[in-house]
């Protein structure tokens, strides 16, 4: 997420060793005493996964409970003492390619001598070009306040100035987390239609998927058994289309495994947004526009856009840091827009039904104002499975992150939630003039849930 990573993958390839014996880390391994000490003054929540990165043989495990502990101040400490002792570099990596995102971390003496420590010291050179990368993002961060602190005065003045001011904006969240997108691939083109307006159409809409496993391979089977009985018009992907960061350009071998392989076969077009594994390499986002070109279904026109089906307008959306320049064009092409059904689909939801903490809502200050009283449906992934949230208004809310990757907790106690299932499976959303319709399937294309919204 360019927030939190939650997919994790046993990690089968021969990776470098701690040496025996040898002291590592700018303070050396502290005694189980110790930290068994830090773990107990943490919440409840997190003392489990402190003791899974401690014990587990689990790589899986201690991944998962290095990335989610990243989340949390109170497990800082901890963290940071047992990690450059941690044997596995996928743990390692985990554990810290979202420290830049954290005001804690950043703001943290430990975790920046660990992470120069790493640069300097650990077996892995992954490892140490992770830790460098976060080291650069730390530094860089204090610019981009500036500019938001630029950005906050020039609202104070006026239109004019925040219209004078919003390019630098949007420079500098793509320099903020290293993407190298210029603007040309990050501005909206202008709208098409996708099918013609007279009729019904049927839509394939999943998220979080690429990385495969067999997960993965067993969903995109399900899509495709469904696609024979109930045709698909066109599918719509909600992020975190390629694990567990990207893909390295337009011709990785990837795209033909995890993508044309599995999804092609239904012969549809397929309308992809970036989620946070694809800006963790800063040059995936610019691969997956690119590829547009190279495939005969893969299609992603910018990095945001837009388009016309049916009784319906699509907006795709990149929402992992939401400018004043992409909230102005979806606000003007909302108002513009005569489509009976106005439907925003992106990776991050407005927040959803998680067992878990996280940065899910971080979108909703710029986002919803935008959204409410102009949009019909928003759409996400980024939480790995299938939700249809109360609405906010009169704004519909999905989630279909269960594509393939590591299923997520639901808390299915959460008042906000009408429906929520940890699985794998899929939505086909189905939109006419009167009736929008979504079903969540499964793997074995048996429907768990449908809802319909009707305008008269």
């Amino acid at each position: 997420m360019r927030l939190r990573l939650f997919v994790f993958f046993a990690f089968v390839a021969t990776e470098p060793l701690l040496a025996q014996g040898r002291v590592y880390g700018p303070a050396g391994r502290p005694p189980r005493s110790r930290l068994d000490s830090l773990i107990s003054k943490m919440p409840d929540s997190l003392q489990r996964f402190a003791r899974d990165l401690l014990d587990s043989d689990s790589v899986d495990i201690r991944g998962r409970a290095g990335n989610q502990l990243a989340d949390f101040p109170e497990a800082t400490t901890f963290l940071f003492s047992v990690l450059p002792h941690e044997p596995s570099a996928r743990v390692r990596d985990l554990s810290i390619m979202n420290a830049y995102f954290y005001p804690h971390m950043r703001s943290d003496s430990l975790v920046r001598r660990t992470l120069e420590w790493m640069v300097l010291e650990d077996p892995s050179p992954a490892i140490a070009k992770r830790a460098l990368n976060q080291l650069r993002a730390f530094s860089i961060k204090p610019l981009r306040l500036l500019v938001d602190a630029r950005m906050k005065a020039a609202r104070a003045r006026g239109d004019s100035a925040v219209a004078a001011t919003m390019d630098l904006e949007d420079e500098w969240s793509n320099n903020d987390a290293g993407l190298v997108l210029p603007s040309f691939l990050r501005h909206a083109p202008p709208v098409f239609a996708a099918t013609p307006a007279n009729q019904t159409i049927r839509v394939l809409a999943f998220g979080d998927w690429g990385t495969g496993r067999p997960s993965q391979i067993e969903t995109a089977a399900a899509m495709r058994a469904y696609h024979a009985k109930h045709a698909f018009s066109f599918g719509i992907t909600l992020g975190d289309n390629f694990y567990p960061e990207g893909v390295e350009s337009p011709t990785d071998p990837r795209w033909r495994t995890q993508y044309e392989e599995l999804y092609s076969p239904m012969g549809v077009k397929i309308y992809g947004v970036l989620g946070n594994h694809d800006r963790y390499n800063g040059e995936t986002p610019a691969a997956e526009i690119v590829y547009s070109q190279h495939s005969p279904t893969w299609r992603m026109p910018a990095q945001n856009y837009t388009f016309t089906a049916g009784a319906a307008q699509f907006w795709a959306i990149d929402g992992s840091d939401m400018t004043e320049h992409q909230l102005r064009w979806l606000r003007a092409s909302l108002d513009s827009s005569t489509a009976r059904w106005k439907i925003v689909y992106s990776h991050y939801p407005l927040y959803s039904s998680s067992d878990l903490g996280g940065r899910e809502g971080h979108l909703y200050p710029k986002l919803f104002p935008v959204l409410d009283a102009r949009a019909d449906v928003f759409v996400a992934g980024h939480h790995h499975s299938m939700q249809h949230i109360k609405p906010i208004g009169k704004l519909n809310l999905f989630i279909a992150g269960s594509g393939g990757a590591s299923s997520y907790g639901v808390n299915e106690k959460d008042p906000r939630a009408i429906f929520a299932r940890s699985s794998w499976g899929f939505a086909v959303v189905e939109v006419s003039a009167r009736d929008f319709t979504v079903r969540f399937i499964d793997t074995k294309e048996g429907e768990v849930y449908r809802t319909t919204i009707t305008k008269n």
